[in-house]
């Protein structure tokens, strides 16, 4: 009876009442004593041994089922999880985008020329010797002129143009702006680019690529990955929001 039970119940998908009834078959037919187990085989019309394989293997079914439906639970969790996850990422960083947005677009209609005294002297700033205010007016020179913006625009090249070496140009720029000159550099055509785009409808339409160009990039991936990295969007984002605003 047990066995019968067990089987109705595993094809109802009812796990628990399959494998007690299971169960219990198999711990009865082991306390039988031989004459009974003969009874059993005579009444069965088979062999028990076989039986109580087939019993075990239809258990493992069930436990394997079981394993099979907890498994895609939890990839589903998982699933949900991420997805979640990416949706909150996603919210984070464009309201983040927004702000940093509304902060460009205050200080553009203002007016503010954001390369404005860019290499002006700070309170702490010292000018050492001849040299060293040489160089200060030398890069001053060079940002007047949009220097930056010219492709060729590199440590070595400033560093001919103002009469000076890479070494002592590159430490006065650490001194002063705490950056590096590349990251100098990007800081001058970033806000360059920032101002040209805010107040030329006509350089707005460009592609990413000419933009970029323009600014002294060689390629548009470049230009987008350095202009977020200074202002946390995109030229795309900027142009976007700036078209509505102004």
């Amino acid at each position: 009876m047990h066995n019968y039970l067990s089987k109705i119940y595993s094809k109802q998908n009812k796990k628990d009442s399959a494998n007690y009834y299971l169960n219990t078959f198999i711990t009865d037919y082991h306390k039988i004593t031989s004459r009974n187990e003969q009874q059993i085989k005579g009444a069965y019309k088979v062999d028990l041994d076989e039986k109580i394989k087939e019993l075990k293997e239809l258990k493992e079914y069930i436990a394997n089922k079981d394993s099979y439906y907890t498994t895609i639970f939890s990839s589903l969790v998982a699933i949900l999880l991420f997805i979640s996850f990416l949706v909150i990422k996603n919210a984070k960083e464009k309201k983040k985008a927004n702000e940093k947005l509304n902060e460009l677009l205050a200080k553009i209609s203002k007016k503010e020329d954001l390369n404005e005294k860019s290499f002006s002297l700070s309170n702490n700033f010292k000018i050492k010797d001849k040299h060293h205010q040489q160089i200060i007016e030398g890069l001053l020179k060079l940002e007047e002129k949009k220097y930056f913006l010219k492709e060729e625009f590199n440590l070595y090249n400033a560093a001919k143009k103002i009469g000076t070496n890479t070494t002592y140009l590159s430490k006065i720029i650490k001194e002063h702006k705490k950056m590096s000159f590349n990251d100098y550099t990007n800081e001058l055509r970033i806000n360059y680019i920032i101002e040209l785009l805010s107040s030329d409808k006509k350089v707005r339409s460009y592609t990413t690529q000419a933009i970029g160009e323009i600014a002294g990039y060689k390629n548009a991936k470049s230009f987008t990955r350095i202009f977020k990295k200074y202002t946390g969007i995109t030229p795309y984002q900027f142009i976007e929001k700036i078209d509505t605003e102004l």
